[in-house]
């Protein structure tokens, strides 16, 4: 499995001039290309991908990260990230080909959402972007 690191500072933080807040971020676990990576969302709306809805690219909203906390993030949920990896498999239903898991792979997905839905990795909250002053620049 390869890391995608964010490249730039504050690489998450994207706020278009109409919108009142800054694109919903998320981690990215692409079974297909064997990635992990987090990105801002580039859809006013929060479109779906569809490789998304057929499940072969998982993702989970995360807060706006600088480029150390989302490092810090990645390097932690890496063994996670290659467990529900190694569980993929992708099938042919009729229609599409649609992503499977293990009960190993979705038992570690299921922790993993738990886990960023409860805060769990966001101990570093001081190197979460605050909004207001990136408003300011």
């Amino acid at each position: 499995m390869k890391i995608i690191y964010p490249k730039t500072e504050n690489e998450l933080y994207k706020k278009y001039p109409s919108q009142d807040r800054p694109q919903p971020c998320f981690v990215l676990i692409d079974c297909i290309d064997k990635t992990l990576s987090v990105r801002y969302d580039p859809e006013v709306g929060y479109a779906i991908p569809i490789m998304v809805w057929m499940g072969h690219i998982r993702r989970i909203d995360i807060p706006v990260l600088t480029n150390d906390a989302a490092k810090y993030f990645l390097d932690k949920i890496a063994p996670i990230a290659a467990k529900i990896i190694d569980g993929y498999s992708s099938d042919w239903d009729g229609g599409n080909y649609v992503a499977s898991y293990t009960d190993g792979a979705n038992e570690a997905f299921a922790k993993l959402e738990e886990d960023c839905y409860n805060n769990a990795f966001w101990e570093l909250s001081i190197d979460v972007v605050d909004e207001e002053e990136e408003d300011e620049e």
